[in-house]
């Protein structure tokens, strides 16, 4: 049966509309019934529900090394978030610098028929402090406003880092050592790295480690990258040798009977020092001078009249051989490297030189017949 009656009927706008219908009888008798119709298009008796996503931010603004670490010098930056319904509004939140600020807002646009929800991008659009901001969102209508979605952590750093330092260019021009911040990413010009990609560590600390060694005068540029993208000032060096100091080891073998003179006051020992080392691979070069002298308040006694020693490490002492003694020596290397830049150019061994005019006079000697000749005289050197 056709309504015979409508409460203020129009069927191009949409509402709550009272229907009735009623019929009459022969006798006159009337019988009428009434229902309530809900025409298209009224409004949703509920808020909406909490957004089952989790706001993403925009690979555009997460800058930096990675587009995916949710860390950015973006203070402004857009998030990708849900909408369920063409009418609704989404809010941002951010917890910092106080919970539940909002932070931007965001009209849902229409929905493509075939679709129950749409990912738009909503705006920031109060600047963010730099930190760490939990990032969520609700929806809102005419009715109220949804829960909030889960958070996303993302951190806002739009501080460049500190200056790269180059601490060291290696001895032999092979490697170069600096400091910068904590997880930043190192560009060094002027230089090849064979370790690139060069990341500081937890200490801030880094290394270049080179194929081929610098020249001297070269310029080394090194600059740092954030995490979020910020660079900072450039660090430079210019490649200038610090000498190394020189090396040498000491014969400590030699006894009285590996000299020649036993019986006499000069006494000669052969190659007494041994394994000259100017330095690094890049001082080869340089020149050295071996010298000799009693150290201070070493021979109380007397007992090394005159020393020598030359290059190869031949070691010439005159002594005083009716002297049961101990000298202090001091052996000294030097090369002609220098001192620049707090190079070091000479190195030094002290060392003890005894003389028994009987060896059984030596304590620790196990002697066996005192009166045997090879026991006069002996010297022993290098114990101190």
């Amino acid at each position: 049966m056709w309504p015979t009656g409508v409460s203020a009927y129009d069927p191009d706008v949409p509402g709550t509309y009272n229907v009735y219908f009623q019929v009459s009888d022969s006798n006159g008798v009337v019988a009428r019934s009434e229902i309530q119709v809900l025409i298209g298009g009224a409004q949703p008796a509920f808020a909406p529900v909490a957004p089952s996503v989790t706001p993403d931010l925009i690979q555009a603004d997460d800058s930096g090394t990675f587009y995916n670490d949710d860390v950015t010098n973006v203070n402004l930056p857009t998030f990708d978030v849900q909408c369920t319904d063409p009418g609704h509004l989404i809010k941002l939140y951010s917890d910092n610098p106080l919970a539940n600020s909002q932070v931007g807002s965001h009209q849902c646009g229409s929905l493509e028929s075939e679709e129950a929800v749409a990912i738009e991008q909503a705006i920031v659009s109060v600047v963010l402090v730099d930190g760490l901001h939990n990032i969520s969102y609700t929806e809102t209508n005419v009715v109220g406003e949804s829960a909030h979605s889960a958070v996303l952590p993302v951190i806002i750093d739009t501080v460049a880092p500190v200056m790269v330092v180059i601490d060291d260019i290696g001895d032999n021009f092979m490697a170069i050592t600096g400091a910068g911040e904590l997880d930043a990413l190192i560009g060094v010009s002027g230089a090849v790295c064979n370790n690139a990609p060069l990341t500081a560590d937890v200490n801030g600390d880094w290394s270049c480690e080179l194929s081929s060694p610098l020249n001297e005068l070269d310029v080394v540029d090194a600059l740092a990258t954030d995490l979020a993208g910020n660079v900072s000032l450039r660090g430079s060096a210019v490649v200038q040798h610090v000498n190394v100091a020189p090396s040498f080891s000491l014969n400590c073998t030699i006894d009285a009977t590996d000299v020649t003179g036993i019986n006499s006051s000069l006494i000669f020992f052969p190659a007494y020092a041994y394994g000259f080392s100017v330095g690094s691979v890049n001082e080869s070069v340089q020149n050295y001078l071996m010298t000799i002298a009693p150290a201070v308040g070493g021979d109380p006694d007397g007992l090394i009249t005159s020393m020598s020693i030359n290059n190869n490490g031949d070691l010439t002492l005159v002594v005083d051989i009716t002297k049961n003694s101990v000298a202090t020596v001091e052996l000294t290397m030097q090369d002609d490297g220098g001192t620049a830049l707090g190079g070091v150019d000479t190195s030094k061994v002290t060392f003890n030189v005894h003389h028994y005019a009987d060896l059984y006079m030596d304590p620790n000697f196990m002697h066996l017949d005192p009166s045997d000749p090879i026991y006069k005289n002996y010297f022993e050197i290098c114990r101190q």
